[in-house]
């Protein structure tokens, strides 16, 4: 995977080390070219390199838990439905080969970073399915196994990401606890770990990367959000995950920034003949917000009754049930100011 010139961390973290990457020099070749597609949505080709690792290295689990992977940011990206039994199998598939790996050798920090990697996936795909008891089990096992990378090896930063995100959330969730006596915040270090994680991990750096964007968004620190997202679009220039995060950031910053880059996200989407419902309704609606927040009344009204005329099946219109209330009171409310004015 690109490595990333993020001057934060260069600045924060001055002692140089060097990345992991996996001892075979073919699977690591494959594992960066493969992720770097996903990133970069370059979909089909990303599963071509996943079934070539697959199938040269059938012991493995990495084949089928990126496979599973890029299905999940497929689906994401397009705002599509989950192929679940598909992702399922393959996860599940994973797991049984990580379980194998651990058998043989349970000291093997990579045996352990399987597992712990397979797991991760297996928690945030039930969560974006609404499976949150069995995603919360899945997740504490992930991290359980990744700190056992660490014990393992302390520098092993591939597990840096999900233990920094891991204690970051849990702390962030929780902040109306801090109170107690037995509360603690670790918000500070799951940033430290993520940052840490950005300069040193090989293979899922861009997910350390996306999960600061976000978390310096949570901690109105949209500056740093800021950079992080622009330092990752020099590596990947055309990554809608980042563009999202970037977009977001400036929304408190440059909101005809913020606008523009909706609306290269849309544009991204259209050139690729995916720009779905959803995803049309969303981003139309997040631009009149900004339009209408800015006084562009007509803009913002134009927009939204451009969303009321998209076609919506029935379970796009259950998806979109909340938001396209919100579009609705928007409109009337821009309707009633504008009476307002000639009334005057």
């Amino acid at each position: 995977m690109a490595r990333y010139k993020f001057i934060l961390t260069i600045l924060l973290f001055p002692v140089i080390t060097f990345p992991q990457k996996f001892p075979d020099t073919e699977i690591d070749s494959l594992l960066t070219l493969g992720i770097s597609q996903i990133v970069n949505q370059n979909y089909g080709n990303a599963n071509k390199t996943f079934n070539v690792l697959d199938s040269l290295h059938p012991e493995l689990p990495l084949g089928k838990t990126y496979k599973a992977a890029l299905l999940i940011a497929k689906s994401t990206d397009y705002a599509e439905k989950y192929n679940v039994k598909r992702i399922n199998k393959l996860l599940d598939s994973a797991k049984v080969r990580c379980e194998a790996l651990l058998n043989s050798n349970e000291a093997d920090v990579w045996n352990n970073y399987f597992m712990a990697l397979t797991l991760g996936y297996k928690a945030y795909f039930r969560i974006l399915t609404d499976n949150y008891i069995d995603a919360f089990l899945d997740g504490y096992r992930s991290v359980q196994y990744f700190e056992r990378c660490k014990d393992i090896e302390p520098d092993f930063y591939e597990s840096y990401l999900a233990i920094g995100t891991y204690k970051y959330w849990k702390s962030a969730k929780a902040s109306s606890l801090n109170w107690l006596p037995f509360f603690t915040d670790n918000r500070k270090e799951g940033i430290k770990l993520l940052e840490e994680a950005v300069r040193n991990s090989s293979y899922n750096k861009y997910l350390a990367l996306n999960s600061l964007i976000w978390i310096y968004i949570n901690e109105k620190n949209d500056e740093k959000a800021i950079e992080v997202a622009e330092q990752a679009l020099k590596d990947f220039p055309g990554s809608r995950f980042f563009m999202w995060g970037l977009a977001r950031a400036y929304e408190d910053v440059d909101i005809d920034k913020a606008i523009n880059i909706f609306y290269r996200i849309r544009k991204s989407l259209q050139a690729e003949s995916h720009l779905s419902n959803i995803n049309n309704v969303i981003l139309l609606h997040k631009i009149a917000m900004l339009n209408h927040k800015t006084g562009n009344l007509s803009e913002s009204l134009k927009l939204l009754t451009e969303i009321e005329n998209i076609k919506l099946n029935g379970e796009e219109k259950e998806r979109l049930e909340n938001r396209l209330r919100r579009v609705k009171q928007l409109k009337n409310e821009i309707l009633q100011s504008l009476s307002g004015r000639q009334n005057r």
